[in-house]
């Protein structure tokens, strides 16, 4: 599936959906600006309190996921993007049904600006972003449950990602 798009469209569709996530947010998301694991949280000073360093130097070492657009992305979390997008493209066959292929269903019932529709495809997302593996590390964890059962934040992403795939679908047929 992925194969059928070039790498620009797909980089298109991660810069795309890094923005809408980013949108999506409530409050921080700082992580480490190579993805270092031990400098995840919601504040800086937080990060900074838990690794015994300063305020500025726990600015210098993170990324603040929820206000960088994808352009001021540091490398790594521009490949993250990069390989989430190219993910979503593999789930696409997970939205066919009636005859009809996922992204062709994406482009036209996403169209209806109806909530529970979107939180059916939602739920279809989450299920099978769940069994890709690059997202392992969710397996067992808070996200590791039904769409229905997760907080309502979390469902906001979901929603806000599959409204990304559909809004780069249909620039693709501009």
């Amino acid at each position: 599936m992925v194969e059928n798009y070039t790498q620009e469209q797909i980089i298109a569709l991660a810069r795309l959906a890094a923005d809408d996530y980013a949108a999506a947010c409530t409050g921080p998301t700082i992580r480490g600006r190579n993805g270092e694991k031990h400098l995840r949280g919601k504040s800086i000073e937080e990060v900074a309190k838990k690794n015994g360093i300063s305020v500025e130097e726990a600015e210098a070492l993170t990324v603040d996921l929820s206000v960088t657009p994808f352009d001021l992305l540091p490398e790594h979390w521009q490949q993250v993007n990069i390989e989430s997008a190219k993910g979503m493209i593999a789930l696409l066959p997970a939205f066919a049904e009636d005859g009809f292929d996922g992204a062709t269903v994406i482009r036209l019932v996403l169209a209806v600006p109806d909530s529970s529709i979107k939180a059916k495809y939602a739920a279809i997302l989450h299920r099978a972003w769940l069994q890709l593996p690059a997202n392992s590390w969710a397996l067992g964890g808070d996200l590791d449950r039904p769409f229905e059962e997760l907080p309502s934040e979390e469902q906001a992403k979901d929603v806000q990602q599959l409204m990304s795939l559909h809004a780069w679908l249909c620039s693709l047929d501009a």
